[in-house]
């Protein structure tokens, strides 16, 4: 893969060096290209953050069951995402995590300056339930959520603490 990745990167400097309207078309590629690699790290950062978790919790003896999908599709403000999603499930409870973004001219439009979005969802808890937004802030790439005001709150580990623990009881 890595091949491919300086390949793809030798012909975008070549198309974009070369004056032509290719150029432009080759900086909106670029462009798009690593904000996609932002968004999968992030992406694969929040569901690496919830496995851990889980692990932990089951060297513990908690017996969680986790299970992935790398191809989900959730709505999140009237954009359809896609991405992976995660559920961790305990008896009866479940903590189900999708994250994505769109893809597609079809898919509509990340609102709010938003790279990714996810969703934690707490199954028979709506009140426990959180959207996020992964945005560029300062030099930084970070999850946020929104306040009542619709003022941006950073997401910091303790928050995914605090969900994982709901999840427990």
């Amino acid at each position: 893969m890595d091949d491919l990745d300086d390949i793809w990167e030798q012909l975008l400097v070549e198309a974009r060096n070369n004056g032509s309207p290719a150029g432009h078309f080759a900086d909106f590629l670029t462009l798009k290209w690593t904000n996609d690699k932002i968004r999968e790290e992030g992406v694969g950062q929040l569901l690496k953050a919830f496995e851990a978790l889980a692990a932990q919790a089951n060297r513990n003896g908690a017996g969680i069951v986790i299970e992935s999908n790398e191809r989900s599709q959730f709505t999140f403000e009237k954009a359809s995402l896609s991405g992976p999603s995660m559920k961790l499930r305990l008896g009866v409870r479940c903590l189900t995590v999708e994250a994505g973004w769109t893809r597609r001219p079809g898919d509509g439009f990340m609102r709010g300056n938003s790279l990714a979005a996810a969703r934690i969802t707490h199954f028979g808890i709506p009140s426990a339930q959180a959207e996020i937004m992964l945005l560029k802030f300062e030099d930084r790439v970070a999850w946020f959520r929104s306040d009542s005001n619709g003022l941006r709150i950073s997401i910091e580990p303790e928050d995914l603490i605090r969900h994982f623990q709901i999840f427990l009881g």
